[in-house]
């Protein structure tokens, strides 16, 4: 028999004794148990999948093996530079418990130019997938003019120009002031 079992019924059991008011302080207890293994669980996930990712991403290596000074495309040692230099500008541009003066101000102005320039790439990033979503849609609705499609792009065109037209003529007769006659 698998006694391992009698846990999570227990804890059941116990969240279940919340409608009693003599016994609903047992529910804190399978509540605070759950709650806790889930933040755990979930904290251990996040580390090692987030955290861990990022430090093994920015660990690089300087000296030795065969790796070239300079390139634009791959590992060098001047590429590794500058990731050291961005990544501890930008963490210190983040240390608000010292005034930013002096060296250490000098360093956080750094650190301010480094995410600048890859909060403007991200976005950058982000506009250009959304202009190639537009093109792409474009392209769709010229392959739907075409005669094979009857014409489908044309004709939602003019229907949508109708329903536009329509509806402005409609509130236009709306919020026509009411004239008073005085006699």
């Amino acid at each position: 028999m698998h006694l391992i079992y009698l846990i999570p019924f227990a804890l059941g059991i116990m969240m279940l004794l919340s409608v009693s008011s003599k016994l609903s302080w047992f529910a804190r207890w399978g509540i605070a148990y759950t709650v806790g293994m889930a933040a755990g669980l979930r904290a251990y996930g996040f580390l090692n999948s987030n955290v861990i990712g990022q430090i093994k991403g920015s660990a690089m290596q300087f000296v030795g093996g065969d790796m070239p000074f300079f390139a634009l495309i791959g590992n060098s040692i001047f590429n590794n530079i500058v990731i050291l230099v961005g990544t501890i500008s930008g963490l210190a541009y983040f240390y608000f418990s010292k005034e930013h003066k002096g060296a250490f101000g000098k360093l956080t102005k750094v650190g301010i130019y480094f995410l600048m320039i890859s909060f403007g790439a991200s976005f950058g990033f982000a506009v250009m997938g959304r202009i190639s979503l537009l093109i792409g849609r474009f392209v769709d609705l010229i392959d739907y003019s075409k005669a094979q499609y009857n014409h489908a792009t044309l004709w939602i065109l003019v229907v949508m120009i109708i329903l536009l037209g329509y509806n402005a003529m409609k509130d236009r007769d709306k919020n026509l002031p009411v004239s008073k006659d005085v006699a």
